[in-house]
């Protein structure tokens, strides 16, 4: 029996709701987080989703991983796929609401007007040769959330503040 389990992976970080001791099919997981964050509700709110707005887009349609197994998304056991996408830096929640995510890599592509005085700073200037892994900058943006000043974040970049050293970058 045990042979024809596959893989099986320790996450012993992702402990959703005290829970220990189950198994967790790896699709089931992978196919919900790819399922908001490629949702109509994603899209149309810019990169914010409510939690709501999650367990409906989990529950709106019957998903069948590449095996064929249906793979339900009962409301109850939804909640694993939100902590899991926090825990790998999908999303942060909003710090005004913290029932509604931000999904870095669905914001908008467009640079807000930025409230920064470029004659003032000391400024660093990054020449990559090559292609920036599209994970880097919305991993970063989760990282360092709580100190994006203001709504001045993009899909491509951030602006920070970083109040123990008054610095801004």
């Amino acid at each position: 029996m045990f042979d024809q389990l596959g893989v099986i992976i320790d996450l012993p970080e992702l402990r959703w709701q005290n829970a220990t001791g189950f198994l967790l099919n790896p699709r089931w997981l992978t196919y919900g987080v790819y399922r908001l964050i490629n949702s109509k509700a994603v899209i149309e709110g810019r990169g914010l989703l409510k939690e709501s707005q999650a367990y409906e887009t989990l529950r709106a349609e019957t998903v069948k991983d590449n095996l064929g197994n249906i793979l339900d998304f009962q409301p109850n056991k939804s909640g694993f796929i939100l902590e899991a996408m926090d825990h790998f830096k999908l999303c942060y929640p909003l710090v005004a609401d913290r029932r509604t995510l931000v999904i870095p890599d669905r914001l908008p592509a467009e640079k807000p007007e930025l409230r920064f005085d470029m004659d003032q700073a000391l400024v660093f200037e990054f020449d990559f040769h090559g292609l920036l892994p599209p994970h880097v900058m919305p991993m970063l943006i989760v990282a360092r959330h709580e100190e994006i000043e203001g709504e001045q974040v993009w899909r491509n970049g951030v602006c920070l503040r970083q109040r123990r050293f008054e610095a801004r970058a």
